[in-house]
């Protein structure tokens, strides 16, 4: 009698459901690292806003919102009625949901997700292109933390964001069969960037780097590099208002150069121009590197980006940001010391340890305004109040009954009025502020206790003092009831 075959399971079949398990687990051994740090980093800068900004941009999204995009001023007493178009209307509509979704606490869930996306973006990409992970968080860490006074819900972020999938889009298209397609995609991602910023209009740049530094020995390429720039310079002019980020560039300079701490040039007398200088001067060797790999397009971005921060110190963080993939891939080439391994990896611990620490205390102040918003609640309706530019912009969208005498637009208020409003506080010539307080019929002042005007005031018998908190005062007229 023949012998009956056993048939046996494929050795496939047995172990195909280990295999995806182990594959699962390496998957997220490799990047949970990325993910837990991008968390901290989000939550870490996402406490206590510090930022005006932050607060116009929501009342604005708010109105748009109700279906009211705005196109003149309506917040102050200043200049109401002078023509204004916001210059980040799709971002301060995010802000305006974050706000209906959960007040102070939306806005700072909307910071830590931004950011966090961006921290997580950076770590992704820069393993993508064969960095290890610790070389990643070991670089990343500190280049964000450094960065922390630009990480806010301000629509900066969006740039932040976006300027790198922009390059990439770029410098990938030049190498692409279907390139129409690629600058439909490249069109409504510059569209998206300038929408939600109008400082997108740098992607123009941007796209010009990837595009050049793409081409290479081949001049045939320099007509698809054109048109990619035409594409993203058409991307750019899309706007409610049609060429609006490209006119606004151009005003906003005007009127913040030398005035605006974000629009000064690289300097030692400031905290945004030391970053400035440290970041450029961290960057330098990581332009080095990546001219000597013949990396053309991220030489000519990183060039373009240390010409910016020279200009204004606001290009730093774009230049960290673009810089960063790149100091990763230089640092992981090194064959560092042994001896010196151990001192790197007890300096990333400290620098882990700082950040879950200050995450732990940024938590619960999420997205809360750093200076006295409780404060607000004590200023009468219907008043006229002179205020700082930080604490106007609060005033605007806690306590949108009253009317502040300025907020962070500087675009809007133009040079003359900005220095003007600012220095009413510093009470240079008394007589002159109570004439222009009479004469404005301001009845209430918001203002940091410090300001000249606020000291004098408080043993003035015309005025009282309504409240202080975190630095900030409220003084009531006599007349205001």
């Amino acid at each position: 009698m023949p012998s009956q075959a056993t048939v046996l399971p494929s050795p496939a079949l047995v172990t195909e459901p280990a295999v995806d398990r182990a594959l699962r687990s390496a998957r997220i051994r490799t990047w949970a690292p990325i993910w837990l740090v991008a968390v901290l980093l989000g939550l870490f800068n996402s406490g206590a806003i510090a930022e005006g900004d932050v607060f116009w941009e929501t009342r604005a999204g708010l109105d748009t919102l109700r279906g009211h995009l705005p196109q003149s001023d309506t917040y102050s007493f200043a200049v109401t009625g002078r023509a204004w178009t916001p210059n980040s209307w799709a971002w301060n509509v995010l802000l305006g949901l974050a706000w209906h979704a959960g007040r102070f606490v939306g806005l700072g869930v909307l910071s830590a997700v931004a950011i966090g996306a961006l921290a997580s973006g950076l770590g992704w990409w820069c393993v993508r292109q064969g960095a290890s992970v610790p070389v990643t968080l070991a670089c990343e860490v500190p280049v964000l933390l450094l960065q922390t006074q630009w990480l806010s819900p301000r629509p900066q972020l969006a740039s932040y964001l976006l300027i790198l999938p922009l390059f990439e889009l770029g410098r990938f298209a030049m190498h692409q069969h279907r390139f129409t397609r690629s600058l439909l995609f490249v069109f409504l991602l510059e569209a998206l960037w300038v929408n939600l910023h109008f400082f997108g209009v740098i992607g123009v740049g941007v796209l010009a780097a990837a595009a050049l530094g793409s081409t290479g020995d081949r001049p045939h390429r320099l007509v698809r590099a054109g048109a990619l720039v035409l594409a993203g310079a058409a991307g750019a002019a899309v706007t409610p208002t049609l060429f609006a980020a490209y006119r606004s560039a151009v005003s906003v300079r005007q009127q913040s150069v030398g005035l605006i701490d974000e629009w000064q040039h690289p300097n030692l007398h400031s905290a945004g121009g030391i970053l400035a200088v440290i970041t450029m001067v961290s960057v330098l060797p990581v332009l080095v590197f990546s001219v000597r790999r013949r990396r053309w397009p991220q030489s000519l971005l990183l060039a373009l980006l240390v010409i910016g921060t020279l200009s204004a110190v606001r290009f730093g963080p774009c230049l960290a940001v673009a810089s960063l993939p790149e100091l990763v891939l230089a640092v992981n080439t090194v064959s560092w010391p042994r001896l010196l391994r151990p001192a790197l990896i007890c300096a990333a611990s400290l620098a882990l340890l700082v950040l879950s620490v200050g995450t732990l205390r940024a938590v619960p102040h999420l997205g809360t305004a750093a200076y006295g918003p409780e404060l607000t609640r004590q200023i009468p309706t219907g008043c006229r109040v002179l205020t700082n530019d930080l604490d106007g912009s609060l005033l605007e969208l806690l306590r949108p009954d009253t009317k502040p005498s300025l907020d962070t637009r500087n675009d809007l208020y133009g040079r003359q009025d900005l220095v003007f409003l600012s220095d009413l506080l510093d009470d240079r010539v008394p007589t002159s502020t109570d004439a222009w307080l009479a004469r404005n019929r301001v009845g209430c002042i918001y203002a940091p206790v410090t300001r000249n005007l606020v000291q004098r005031l408080r043993s003035d018998n015309g005025w009282r003092v309504s409240g202080i908190a975190d630095g900030q005062a409220i003084l009531l007229s006599r007349n205001v009831h």
